[in-house]
């Protein structure tokens, strides 16, 4: 007798008809087993390189409580397949962690609920994990400006159509993506716009058929943004009428090297090195003095020491000087 419902009481009894009609045997019952559960919606979400989370519904129990659920996967389309239990039994929506898996591999999977009577399982499906992405990698920092890169060490089954890398100001970014290239191997690429002394985190990213995958966080710290040089304290001494021997301090190189320094002078307000008189002295930072002729006599000079970088010319205060003037020698009374 088939077609019986599962999981429950069924009665019967036997019967024989003659030509006087028909008699029954005493009637008996037994209770059928029940079905399998109902499980439906096989779904994965969170891909990675090596693991995924997989699921499914367990829409009905088939007549008996459902004391375990779980998914099976396996790189073959019908298995063989490798089974991975959810945390615990029941009807409805669940999900499971599974790791590990192959990178760069079209993974088959179904969900499955168990009961007395055994397995129900989901229709079958598929996803594709990520590639694997390694080795971040930074040189060449400047105040906004480096050198970044990384290593696709696996695609799998999966060609990898583009790969770069991704930086942000806090842990595990995805944004600022710049591409270099498409399939396995290392790659470095320059990155430019990064903001000036600060905490920069980045990482190496491909993309194959099933997503991105990302390396774990790299870091570095971007220089402080250079500026023109830093100058202090303009020094005058030695007067005559014509000379002087005039100075200043280099406190700072802004964060480029100097290329000049020295003081200028005029007798207009704040000289300038490119159209006011200049005298260079050698050196880089730190206090500097320089002996200064073609003082005009008995005039007003405004002046002050400077230093040039690759940013441009920083300058101390402007003083104000008069020179001495030249004694003419006594005459004689006749």
């Amino acid at each position: 007798v088939t077609g019986l419902p599962s999981n429950a009481t069924i009665y019967f009894r036997a019967w024989a008809t003659n030509s006087a009609g028909t008699s029954y045997s005493v009637e008996h019952s037994f209770t059928t087993d029940p079905g399998v559960p109902t499980v439906e919606s096989p779904s994965f979400a969170n891909v990675t390189d090596t693991s995924a989370t997989l699921g499914g519904d367990v829409t009905a129990n088939g007549g008996a409580a459902v004391t375990s659920r779980g998914v099976e996967w396996s790189e073959s389309s019908g298995g063989p397949y490798t089974s991975v239990s959810a945390a615990a039994g029941g009807t409805g929506v669940f999900t499971v962690a599974v790791s590990p898996l192959p990178s760069g591999t079209l993974i088959y999977f179904r969900a499955w609920g168990e009961n007395t009577s055994g397995k129900g399982y989901s229709s079958e499906s598929s996803f594709t994990t990520l590639a694997t992405v390694s080795a971040p990698t930074f040189s060449g920092v400047t105040d906004t400006t480096a050198t970044l890169g990384g290593t696709v060490s696996s695609d799998g089954a999966a060609t990898v159509t583009e790969r770069g890398t991704v930086w942000g100001t806090s842990p595990s970014p995805t944004g600022n993506a710049l591409a270099e290239g498409s399939g396995n191997g290392t790659f470095t690429h320059e990155r430019t716009g990064l903001p000036a002394d600060t905490l920069i985190y980045f990482r190496a990213y491909a993309i194959n058929a099933g997503g991105t995958s990302y390396s774990g966080d790299g870091s570095f710290n971007t220089d402080v943004a250079a500026a023109v040089p830093t100058v202090t304290s303009p020094t005058v001494a030695d007067v005559t009428a014509s000379s002087a021997t005039l100075g200043g301090n280099v406190t700072d190189d802004g964060g480029s090297a100097i290329t000049e320094r020295g003081t200028v002078w005029a007798l207009t307000p704040d000289p300038v090195v490119e159209t006011d008189t200049k005298n260079t002295v050698a050196g880089t930072t730190g206090i500097f003095t320089g002996p200064v002729s073609g003082l005009n006599n008995a005039t007003q000079i405004n002046y002050r020491a400077y230093a040039t970088n690759g940013e441009g010319t920083g300058y101390s205060l402007s003083l104000i000087h008069i020179s001495e003037p030249t004694r003419q020698p006594a005459t004689s009374r006749m």
